[in-house]
């Protein structure tokens, strides 16, 4: 693990950043972490420039994941996302994405000044959106010859997988950029699974070993990598944690070592919790991704059940109306999957019958201007009770997981101003029941 080794060589008399100097109180609270936390040092390498330890580590995670190059990120994939997305301002054209595409493309785009071509997601009865079919990109490619090409988000969420390489084929040879923030164990799955990729963005974060911000941007396609870089060097902190950095290390030997193992491990014990899950009268939503468990109450919705959940001390990552939302790793095994079936089946009886959760499926909106005229237009914040017919000057949908029910350049309905004003805390784009429309 070289930047792991190189920063436990370090052994010298601190007189650089940062200024706690892994001082007694730190190591106390922090333990080994106070002490990796360094700076760009002679043997330590610069992240931005990486020619020593980093560069090593970041050629062998590249090997792990059969890609030309790779490059270390400890700003999450909002950053990797910022950098694809800007790096591509110079060939000029629309971009094709997702409509419940993460808020880091919307504002890639903004900044970029790349007009996207967003595919609307169906969603469905459990309140998730469905991803773009080959076809539908061939469509939007047919209509807008002068794309550069697709940003897909694959997997999602709820650890459904894209079509990448009919994507790839509908292209016609333009690039396909994935957002794979959710899925960097599933190569070790699913072998090739990002090859038809130009590039993709992963979290190591999520599902593998990384601390929170650790991330990596894959390349296929060389020839990407260093206009990547200078927009990189634009967006990406000067001061990348080392702890952060040296869990990508630590990550990356580890599923070498151990992932495959690991991952059937994984998928064998969530087999085995859905199944008897299924017994007590919950139903979980058939996906691709082992990592993801997304469990349907017998009764009252997946908010109720979430902070049912919760009141137990089990904390999921999100709710919808129908479900709730488990994030698994590596790191889990029967033991853990044995934990979530106990507390599932204590709050079982606590569930109860109440109005049938909303269903977001059938929603539609109707574009009345493109996306950046819309954003950079003068507006002004109204209420969400007098918005309805009005065109959006903000993204406004469901925090987590960050997509929009509405784009800007859209008119707001009826529904989507219901549905925005019952989401409450979870809404995004509204504050204290307002909205920003165009004036």
């Amino acid at each position: 693990m070289p930047i792991y080794e190189a920063a436990c060589r370090y052994g010298g008399c601190r007189f650089h950043m940062p200024g706690h100097k892994a001082a007694p109180v730190m190591k106390k609270f922090f333990g080994r972490a106070a002490s990796l936390d360094i700076t760009e040092l002679s043997f330590s390498d610069n992240l931005l420039n990486a020619k020593g330890a980093i560069l090593e580590a970041e050629m062998l995670c590249a090997k792990l994941y059969g890609a030309e190059r790779v490059k270390f990120g400890t700003c999450g994939s909002t950053v990797n996302i910022l950098s694809l997305i800007h790096s591509l301002r110079p060939l000029g054209g629309k971009l094709i994405i997702q409509k419940n595409s993460h808020v880091s493309v919307y504002s890639a785009l903004l900044l970029s000044d790349i007009e996207p071509v967003i595919l609307e997601c169906s969603i469905d009865e459990d309140g998730i959106p469905k991803h773009p079919a080959p076809g539908d990109v061939k469509g939007a490619v047919e209509q807008n010859p002068d794309c550069i090409g697709a940003l897909i988000t694959s997997p999602d969420y709820f650890g459904f997988c894209a079509d990448l390489r009919g994507i790839k084929e509908a292209l016609k040879g333009r690039l396909l950029l994935v957002d794979a923030a959710h899925g960097g164990h599933l190569p070790l799955i699913y072998e090739g699974i990002y090859l038809p990729a130009d590039a993709y963005a992963v979290s190591a974060h999520k599902a593998l070993l990384g601390l929170t911000g650790a991330s990596f941007t894959a390349f296929n396609d060389e020839a990407l990598f260093e206009p990547f870089m200078e927009s990189f060097r634009m967006f990406h902190t000067s001061s990348p944690s080392y702890p952060v950095l040296a869990s990508l290390d630590l990550s990356r030997e580890g599923m070498q070592k151990n992932g495959q193992r690991l991952l059937k491990e994984l998928a064998a014990a969530c087999a085995e919790l859905k199944g008897k899950l299924e017994k007590l009268g919950y139903a979980c939503v058939k996906n691709d991704d082992p990592a993801k468990l997304a469990v349907k109450p017998p009764r009252g919705s997946g908010h109720h059940l979430y902070k049912k959940l919760e009141e137990r001390g089990a904390f999921l990552e999100l709710s919808t109306p129908s479900c709730a939302l488990a994030l698994l790793s590596v790191t889990d095994g029967k033991r853990e999957a044995k934990k979530l079936f106990k507390v599932l089946k204590e709050v079982l009886p606590l569930l109860k019958d109440g109005c049938p959760p909303r269903s977001f499926a059938g929603f539609k909106t109707q574009r009345a201007m493109p996306y950046l005229e819309a954003a950079k237009a003068e507006r002004e914040r109204v209420p969400l009770s007098q918005a309805v017919g009005r065109v959006a000057a903000a993204n406004a949908g469901l925090y987590p997981p960050f997509y929009p029910l509405v784009t800007c350049g859209e008119v707001l309905t009826p529904q989507i101003c219901e549905a925005l004003a019952e989401c409450g805390e979870q809404a995004f784009g509204v504050d204290f029941h307002h909205i920003f429309v165009v004036k």
